[in-house]
């Protein structure tokens, strides 16, 4: 809920910002047209300068804001208002689980292969030495 109130604030900003600055394009336009008559009241386009940049620095201000908070939700650094870290960081996990899982089933194979080498050179010595007979029943010369 903080979270909808934080941005709702943020847009009522923005809104602002959008009035004030037709407010300064207007005084703006004031300002050049008491500087454009014969005899200008000096006076009142100071007043409408003062107004003008009262009103710019306010506007800079709100978007110095808004610009902060923009840089917060966009870098890496965690930030409440935004869901972004957590989606990459569930995006890196699953990658991680995806080659982890290659390799164990890499390593799975391998040790299949390894096991099945390994049987064919245990039979094959138990082969020979099936075959060869060292006692005295092999037909050999007794002692």
């Amino acid at each position: 809920m903080e979270e909808l109130a934080q941005r709702d604030e943020r847009l009522q900003d923005l809104e602002k910002v959008d009035k004030e600055i037709i407010q300064m394009i207007t005084t703006a336009s004031t300002i050049m047209t008491e500087l454009s008559k014969e005899k200008p009241a000096l006076k009142t386009a100071e007043n409408h300068v003062a107004t003008f940049v009262k009103t710019l620095e306010t506007v800079d201000k709100i978007l110095t804001q808004q610009m902060a908070h923009l840089g917060q939700t966009s870098s890496a650094g965690s930030h409440e208002g935004t869901h972004y870290d957590c989606a990459k960081e569930r995006e890196i996990m699953v990658r991680c689980s995806e080659d982890l899982q290659e390799r164990l089933d890499m390593l799975a194979e391998e040790r299949t292969k390894y096991l099945a080498a390994l049987a064919n050179e245990r039979s094959f010595v138990v082969d020979v030495d099936d075959e060869m007979d060292y006692g005295p029943q092999a037909g050999g010369v007794d002692r």
